[in-house]
């Protein structure tokens, strides 16, 4: 075995905890709070707001889903634009999409704040922020199933040119991550099913990795047998607080494993659903499990092993139990039902392989 770790998130876990915790955290240093949109009105975002009382700066703009660079250049100029001299904390409270707005916003270069041309420029180039500034980051998830609070990477999207771009290194890790299950009580239904499906991906998609390693396999094995067993009888029982719980730890596993290895294949045949099509990543990185594991059988006996632990000895049976768990849980997993033929679907697996998720594929050269 050769393999290294390293996460630097501090991860705090306790329902109930936001409040406390992001007041301890920001201590006397101003920040400054961004949110989804219904967050604003809701009572937790009051009792937040009160009690970072005068060291919140301002609040910032209600992030829409899927960030893209059309909506990111205003918000970056204007986010620096109001700091001023400040150097404050952000509290990032949300979904995916908030956590990964604010990990773009947090970097900056003394010579051109505020200028998205350099975002832009370390998004076209493919490679790590270098920046001047990079202010603290306290990651909130209000769902079960981004793994942005404790990974390195931030999507952003290109809709106009039909373009995803991965935004990560070494600097691109929170500071904090506070994961607090009550914030997920009363998300509905679909959104429940579609984050924690992106979490059961992101677990399955670390398992069949070049990059697997025995740290990140304990921790996907772990939240992919968790999501497997819980996601369907929390789809049932929405109300149910220790399933929550349970799919905000497993959602926290698989976004440890992650943040090691990265997604693969199904994810890199995702983002065009999601471009194209506008469907929510969960189900757009999950429709194609049982496909992908149907190529991943076989590619490696260490990768089997693995998968065994999750889904049992049967393992060649093991791709239609996991299309009966998407299926009852209403996720088409063919082409078809997507407007895409059987041909299409083969070449689309084809052209994933080599993008920059696929190439982490189990057996890729």
């Amino acid at each position: 075995m050769d393999f290294a770790l390293y996460n630097p998130v501090k991860v705090h876990f306790k329902a109930g905890s936001l409040v406390r915790k992001v007041r301890d955290l920001v201590g006397r240093r101003p920040c400054v709070l961004i949110h989804y949109r219904k967050f604003q009105h809701s009572d937790k975002a009051a009792e937040l707001r009160d009690a970072l009382g005068d060291r919140l700066l301002f609040v910032g703009p209600g992030v829409k889903s899927n960030p893209d660079i059309v909506d990111l250049r205003q918000q970056y100029a204007s986010f620096w634009e109001k700091i001023g001299d400040h150097r404050p904390v952000i509290v990032a409270v949300g979904g995916g999409s908030v956590m990964d707005t604010a990990k773009v916003l947090r970097h900056a270069w003394n010579d051109a704040r505020g200028d998205f041309s350099r975002v832009m420029d370390v998004l076209e180039q493919r490679r790590p922020p270098e920046a001047d500034l990079e202010l603290p980051l306290i990651a909130v998830p209000t769902t079960a199933g981004t793994g942005s609070d404790v990974s390195p990477y931030a999507t952003v999207w290109d809709k106009e040119g039909c373009r995803k771009f991965s935004f990560f290194g070494r600097k691109n890790w929170a500071t904090h991550a506070v994961i607090d299950p009550e914030l997920t009580y009363g998300l509905p239904k679909e959104v429940t099913i579609s984050t924690g499906l992106d979490a059961v991906s992101h677990a399955l998609e670390s398992i069949w990795n070049r990059n697997a390693q025995p740290t990140t396999e304990l921790l996907a094995v772990a939240a992919a047998r968790t999501i497997l067993d819980v996601l369907p009888r929390l789809a049932e029982n929405l109300a149910d607080r220790e399933l929550r719980a349970q799919m905000s730890l497993a959602s926290m596993w698989a976004g440890l494993a992650i943040s090691q290895t990265a997604t693969a294949l199904a994810h890199s045949i995702s983002y065009k659903f999601t471009l194209t099509q506008g469907l929510p990543h969960g189900i757009a990185c999950s429709f194609s499990l049982p496909v992908v594991m149907r190529i991943a059988l076989g590619r490696d006996p260490e990768c089997d092993a693995v998968l065994k632990r999750v889904f049992g000895d049967e393992l060649q049976s093991a791709p239609e139990h996991l299309d009966a768990f998407l299926r009852g849980l209403g996720v088409a997993t063919d082409f078809g039902s997507y407007g895409i033929s059987k041909e299409e679907g083969r070449r689309m697996i084809e052209n994933a392989m080599s993008g920059e998720r696929g190439k982490n594929f189990i057996g890729q050269i």
